[in-house]
């Protein structure tokens, strides 16, 4: 059984259609922009919409001008937002923002926390421009308190849309200015059943914005749940459901844990995620347990792959699979609940076979991927890591930088600089060589979990504290 943040999740979907299945980067950056919808918005700003930056979840800027290894360490903080309770959630950024009485803000952070609150934070003010007081499941466990919203929302700039999970198993969509319900997206079931029933993972919006995507794992690790991956027709409003679990008589819970959910592949948006945490009759034995899975975007099977072929061990996988190019072959890169992290083939994924296996530790490093230094970035308990990419998708480590890291956050990268955390301090490393370039110190108080974003030279981030933090210039 997968540790904190990651538990376990049955997903019955209103009105579902249910799918049943029996070195050196070569990418350019048009691919990213395409996919993930996160090119600037306008000359004033550039938006972070979702989680990780892109649809590949790589968390990498490629834009950010303004932070760099010789500024950032100038960074103070701008301002401190009182959220309604701790918070999991990587915030995420529009620049640009036609507000309700027709004003433009320069730009608007959204952030959202586990009593289900979503707040629209004017970033020059440090002020709520709105606020929505969401469904939770008034559950008494805790599961790092995912009582509310854990999944990072995401922006759809052609909309003006935001979309938001929240912990009753609502989806909705609001207006990024006004926060008004947003016309033609009404509220939809997600799932059922919110005391079995979550969603860790940050939504995942393709690039014409027509589907959005989510998985399920569990609540609070306890009762019967079905773990699945789901697509939503934004015009319709119709789900598509793939299940994870095969054998329903047989065995339950393969839920999708990781911070970033599914990854898409730059070249053909093809969806990858980390499976784990199969129970009942077959335990870790029922079919896609323990597996990186590979869908289409139409979510159709395509394959997974179990590294080692385990089905015996709890060896869950509770990561994003991050997919990258070593300049001839195409990868992806994940970690496993026992501390190995593994880089494999994407494009042909079988049981029992891996590239790299490197005992990092921890069990929640969701590596970010810097195509500019050719290198995967993860937090783990010994320190920062930079993992050095090599032919036929090897890996190998390069520096490690002790920042009492948990791997509870994944890392961003923007301007030769990456951002981790460790425990509650913020820290800026030097992409190339591993220095701590600058630290927040003790001005936050609480465990960080979320993702650091990084745009237009500042530094967004929540933690346990219930509180948004904004660092700058």
């Amino acid at each position: 059984m997968l540790q904190p943040p990651l538990f376990r999740v049955l997903a019955l979907i209103a009105g579902a259609a249910v799918v049943t299945a029996c070195g050196r980067p070569s990418i350019p950056l048009r691919s990213l922009t395409q996919v993930a919808q996160s090119a600037p918005h306008a000359p004033g700003g550039i938006d972070w919409r979702t989680f990780g930056f892109s649809a590949q979840r790589w968390s990498y800027n490629p834009y950010e001008t303004i932070l760099t290894a010789s500024s950032v360490k100038n960074l103070k903080l701008k301002y401190a937002f009182k959220l309604g309770n701790i918070s999991n959630a990587q915030p995420i950024l529009a620049s640009d923002v036609k507000l309700a009485n027709g004003h433009i803000a320069t730009a608007v952070v959204y952030a959202a926390d586990e009593s289900s609150n979503l707040y629209a934070v004017n970033d020059t003010a440090g002020t709520a421009i709105w606020s929505k007081a969401l469904g939770k499941a008034n559950s008494p466990c805790w599961s790092h308190g995912s009582n509310g919203i854990t999944s990072a929302p995401a922006i759809d700039r052609a909309t003006n849309r935001i979309y938001v999970l929240d912990g009753g198993g609502t989806l909705s969509a609001f207006d990024l200015g006004t926060g008004n319900p947003s016309a033609g997206f009404p509220p939809v079931t997600a799932f059922r059943h919110p005391l079995l029933n979550h969603t860790w993972s940050g939504l995942l919006l393709n690039a014409d914005g027509s589907t959005l995507y989510y998985p399920t794992a569990s609540h609070c690790d306890s009762g019967t749940y079905f773990g699945t991956i789901n697509a939503v027709d934004t015009a319709t409003q119709k789900i598509t459901t793939f299940q994870l679990v095969t054998q329903k008589k047989q065995y339950y819970g393969n839920g999708v844990w990781s911070w970033g959910g599914e990854a898409a592949d730059p070249d053909n948006g093809n969806l990858f995620a980390g499976v784990g945490n199969s129970l009942g009759t077959l335990g870790e034995r029922g079919k896609y347990s323990d597996s990186v899975i590979e869908l289409t975007p139409s979510l159709g099977f395509v394959g997974d792959e179990q590294p080692e072929n385990d089905l015996q061990g709890d060896t869950d996988i509770g990561t994003t699979p991050v997919p990258f190019d070593d300049g001839s072959s195409k990868c992806a890169a994940f970690e496993r609940k026992d501390g190995n992290f593994f880089s494999i083939d994407r494009t042909n994924l079988r049981n029992g076979r891996y590239v790299s296996k490197l005992a990092l530790g921890g069990n929640l490093a969701t590596p970010a991927y810097s195509p500019a230094n050719g290198a995967l970035y993860a937090a783990v308990p010994n320190g920062l890591t930079k993992l050095a990419i090599g032919a036929n998708c090897a890996l190998s480590i390069a520096w490690q930088t002790p920042i009492g890291a948990t791997g509870y956050s994944v890392p961003a990268v923007a301007k030769g600089v990456v951002y981790a955390a460790g425990g509650n301090t913020l820290y800026a490393v030097d992409a190339s060589s591993g220095a701590i370039l600058w630290s927040s110190g003790s001005t936050i108080g609480g465990t960080i979990t979320a993702e650091p974003t990084v745009a237009n030279g500042r530094v967004y981030v929540t933690s346990w504290d219930k509180h948004l933090y904004v660092f700058g210039l």
